[in-house]
């Protein structure tokens, strides 16, 4: 059923990718070509998700999900992402399984769509924003439409209560250089 593709497809990396290559160099072909027709097939349901009204009750929030990462994988880069049909995906996501960060996330791909002032009018609309407070993402998100919008002083802030959530070293290392392009303007 397509509800368990985010499990299956974590089973499919630990037990099936990751053994594949062996310390020869050499890949197990008749594997490579089952998951290729698994991927085959996963794709051809994300686009038929996708295409339909995800907001039919026979599309559970998985599904929707498989939906978002087709659009996110099908696209050339940032500008070339279907940013509007993102929208349409995180509204029945938001109807389904409502919460903050599905919220946050609607509200970047509103900011992607149609501007960062947009994307921070978005949030100010999210209910239970206070349970975003403490995840530094929504700090970070913040933080990027604000340095977009020109506004280098709100930026800051938010990038340094991103920082202080950081969570580990990457995501120091990436607020803390967020940060820095805030306070060159």
């Amino acid at each position: 059923m397509l509800a368990q593709y985010s499990v299956l497809f974590t089973q499919i990396l630990d037990d099936i990718l990751l053994p594949l290559i062996h310390p020869t160099g050499q890949h197990d072909h008749n594997k490579l070509k089952g998951i290729e027709g698994f991927l085959h097939r996963l794709v051809i349901v994300s686009f038929k998700i996708q295409r339909s009204h995800v907001t039919d009750s026979n599309f559970g929030p998985y599904d929707i999900e498989a939906a978002i990462a087709s659009v996110h994988a099908t696209a050339r880069g940032i500008d070339d992402t279907d940013w509007g049909k993102l929208v349409l995906l995180y509204d029945s996501l938001l109807t389904i399984r409502p919460s903050p960060i599905v919220a946050l996330n609607r509200a970047i791909a509103i900011a992607q769509r149609d501007g960062p002032a947009r994307g921070i009018e978005e949030i100010r609309t999210i209910s239970d924003v206070d349970r975003l407070a403490s995840y530094p993402f929504y700090w970070a998100t913040l933080g990027e439409f604000e340095l977009r919008c020109k506004r280098c002083e709100p930026a800051q802030s938010h990038f340094r209560s991103a920082l202080t959530l950081a969570r580990n070293e990457v995501e120091r290392h990436f607020f803390t250089q967020r940060l820095h392009a805030s306070e060159e303007g």
